[in-house]
Parts: C-alpha cells; sequence; structure tokens
C-alpha cells in the first residue's frame, strides 16, 4: 500500500493519492500533527491520532491502513505532508485630517481569508503612521499588525494627509486726529492649534490705505503671512482720521 498527500496552501483542497491492492477494501486514515506553524516540534506525549481532515498551518503525519480482507494480508503506510500559510492582502486605506485636529482610524481591507475565518478573528494589532503633526503626508506602515499562523501577510501601504488650517485673523478698528501719528495697527486671532500662538505662527504687519485728511481709510492685511501649517480667513476694518 502507498499514500501521497502533497503539501497544501492553508484554505486549498487537498489531493491525495492511494495505493493498495485490497482493491474494494476502505481503508481508515489518521493523521498526527508533529509540528506547529512556527516549525516547533510537538512532543510525541501531545501528540494526538484524529479522523478528522487536517485545517491548521503546520506538519501532519498519515497514515493509512487497510485491514485483511479475503487474500489480502492487513497493511499500512504513512507520510509527512505541509499545510503552509496563505497569503492574506492588507491594503491600508487613505486617510486625511486638518492640522490640529485628531487623527483618524486606521483602517484598511483584507482579501484571501478562507473558510469562515474573519479579519477580527486572524487579525491582532494595528496600523500606525509615520511621525508628524505639521502639513503634510505621511505613510501608513504596517505597524503592530499580524496574522494568526494560518497566514502571512501581504501589506500594501497609504497615506494620511494633513492639511492646513484656517486661521481667522480679524482686524480691529481705530482712530486718530489728524496730523496725529498712526495708533498701532493690531488684529484678534481665532484658530490657533496645538499651543501655537500668533507670535510664532505669524509674521509681518497689517497696512492700510494711504492718506492723511480726514476720512476712513480700509485697515488691509498687508504683509501679514501664516506658517505652513494655517491659511489666513482676513477680516479687514477702518482707521478713521477726525478733525483736529
Amino acid at each position: 500500500a502507498g499514500i501521497t498527500i502533497y503539501d497544501v496552501v492553508y484554505g486549498k483542497p487537498f489531493s491525495v493519492v492511494l495505493n493498495s491492492t485490497n482493491t474494494g477494501v476502505t481503508p481508515e486514515t489518521k493523521n498526527t500533527m508533529t509540528a506547529d506553524a512556527a516549525g516547533n516540534e510537538i512532543p510525541a506525549a501531545s501528540q494526538t491520532e484524529s479522523t478528522d481532515k487536517p485545517v491548521n498551518v503546520g506538519t501532519y503525519k498519515a497514515v493509512v491502513s487497510y485491514p485483511a480482507s479475503g487474500l489480502y494480508n492487513a497493511v499500512s503506510a504513512q507520510t509527512t505532508f505541509q499545510i503552509t500559510p496563505a497569503t492574506l492582502t492588507v491594503t491600508a486605506e487613505t486617510k486625511e485630517k486638518t492640522y490640529g485636529s485628531a487623527d483618524p482610524a486606521l483602517t484598511y481591507t483584507v482579501a484571501g481569508l478562507a473558510y469562515e475565518d474573519t479579519k477580527e478573528t486572524v487579525l491582532t494589532g494595528a496600523l500606525t503612521r509615520a511621525a508628524g503633526e505639521s502639513v503634510g503626508t505621511y505613510a501608513i506602515g504596517q505597524g503592530t499588525l499580524a496574522a494568526n499562523g494560518n497566514y502571512t501577510i501581504s501589506y500594501t501601504g497609504a497615506d494620511l494627509t494633513i492639511g492646513k488650517k484656517t486661521l481667522t485673523v480679524t482686524a480691529e478698528a481705530k482712530s486718530k486726529t489728524y496730523g496725529a501719528e498712526d495708533p498701532a495697527l493690531t488684529y484678534t486671532v481665532s484658530g490657533l492649534e496645538n499651543g501655537d500662538t500668533k507670535e510664532t505662527v505669524l509674521t509681518g504687519t497689517l497696512t492700510r490705505a494711504a492718506g492723511e485728511d480726514v476720512g476712513t481709510y480700509a485697515i488691509v492685511q498687508g504683509t501679514l503671512a501664516a506658517n505652513g501649517n494655517y491659511t489666513i480667513n482676513y477680516t479687514g476694518a477702518d482707521l478713521t482720521i477726525g478733525k483736529k
């Protein structure tokens, strides 16, 4: 008698060839797991025979026994074979956020699950992203995401993009008497994040329309600009020159 079982990938059907001259006799097939998914040998005392079809990744010993029948003596044959891990394709999903906001959940799609496996039962850990909170693009890596012993992961990354935050700058109305020096052109700021201050974020100054006669002059953004993490939404005001 002879038995041939080819190595198979987890979740795929077996290819088994049985050879015997005991025609018409149904063999008894048993299998024993002798090594686990990591290749660690299982002590003989812990090995148990089973007539169930092997499922999980590991190394197995299969034994086929034919009972005596008519002119034929009882015979048996054995072989070893492996179930190898299936490839699980994990693809990170692109994410984005605004500067200063919390990171969104780093999610992914999964393809290649076998049997009734789900990503919740197969995968542990989480994706991570490159460090940084300034505006820009940050790679999403596999992080601690890992599969159980029946799978290996083929990972495709994506990016988290941090976009600029809108900073609201509002000029404050000013006045002076004809012939006097201009007052400082000041403004209020809202929308700062991450402990930023207007002193560390903004450069330049407001300016006003030219003129020294009595009247009203628009205060404009001038050279006031923000660093790369912000865009400015500017609201103007007026400088009023009164009679002396």
